[in-house]
């Protein structure tokens, strides 16, 4: 059985105050003591602003996290937006969060349905609009680059989850791994691509 994380989300309330300003003018003609009339327009709104402090499991080999996953693919990011999603199983009494949500063009299926060419990958926090969810040290998906990703998969076609913010992800640019965790070795991309898909025979 998967190990989940656990996710604590303190919720603050803000006012950010939106300014619009509009100029009209007179057609009569203008003496000295005269000004150009202008209004400006002040709208308050209320934005939510959250704090998630979040437990993740962490994996002790390589070989624990690629057992873990349901999917694992090199992919490039395509497009990235933040969007309030359901996490609530009751369909009754849903509860929404926001989240970063990176949809992928798959290069490589490692592990997983090899027929998928694109899927959606969503990180916890982000800011909406309306609402800011901020997680500490969460290192988000960037738009055109390249990763290897661990994943956790849903029914529905819902976005996939890393299984783990820093662990479950390579960052990959040409020849080179950009990033990595320490779990991995040292090893440039080819190789390392290669290690990754021998990891169930070792």
């Amino acid at each position: 059985m998967k190990n989940h994380k656990r996710v604590l989300v303190l919720t603050l309330w803000t006012c950010m105050l939106v300014v619009s300003g509009c100029t009209v003018q007179s057609n009569a003609t203008h003496t000295p003591l005269k000004e150009e009339a202008k209004a400006n327009h002040f709208v308050a709104q209320e934005k939510l602003t959250q704090t998630a402090l979040v437990e993740y499991p962490y994996y002790e080999t390589p070989r624990d996290l690629y057992n873990s996953a349901d999917v694992i693919a090199l992919v490039t990011v395509k497009e990235v937006a933040s969007k309030e999603l359901n996490i609530s199983a009751n369909k009754q009494s849903p509860h929404y969060l926001v989240y970063t949500v990176s949809r992928v063009k798959a290069d490589q299926i490692i592990k997983g349905d090899k027929e998928k060419t694109e899927f959606s990958v969503k990180q916890l926090g982000g800011d909406d609009g309306k609402t800011q969810l901020i997680v500490d040290n969460m290192i988000y998906l960037e738009k055109d680059k390249q990763y290897l990703l661990f994943l956790e998969s849903y029914p529905d076609d819902k976005p996939m989850a890393l299984l783990n913010p820093k662990q479950a992800f390579i960052e990959v640019s040409g020849d080179a791994i950009v990033y990595k965790d320490p779990l991995f070795p040292d090893l440039d991309r080819d190789d390392f691509m290669e290690y990754i898909a021998a990891l169930p025979h070792y």
